[in-house]
């Protein structure tokens, strides 16, 4: 199923109208790796319509959710599909104060985690 026909289907589990969404904002989102504020952004639905669709499109099995641990620099030091499988330490770089980063390793436990989505296989 296409990011479309799902959307298209979601519009009519929600009613009362269609939802909108710009085909081409639609065309760009990655279908490998979207967060629920480019769903909430492309259909221009507020962010817990959004998490509310990501979710239904999960349990449908439109959508497959992963989790990522989240390095204090905002970068992505590991992505999983099940929490199970995130590792005890990822390797981060941090500032050090000269200006230069280093390499840190640190407990994922410390660290922030999010989630995404990729659509599934057909």
């Amino acid at each position: 199923m296409s990011f479309e026909e799902f959307f298209n289907t979601i519009s009519r589990w929600i009613g009362p109208g269609p939802l909108r969404f710009n085909l081409g904002d639609l065309a760009r989102l990655n279908p490998s790796r979207f967060y629920v504020e480019n769903v909430r952004s492309v259909l221009n639905v507020s962010h817990s319509s959004a998490r509310t669709i990501c979710d239904t499109a999960v349990r449908q099995g439109v959508f497959i959710e992963g989790i990522e641990v989240i390095c204090p620099d905002g970068s992505v030091a590991a992505s999983v599909d099940r929490i199970e499988d995130l590792p005890s330490f990822v390797h981060c770089y941090t500032d050090d104060g000269t200006g230069f980063a280093t390499e840190q390793e640190i407990a994922v436990a410390a660290l922030k985690k999010g989630r995404y989505f990729r659509l599934a296989q057909p």
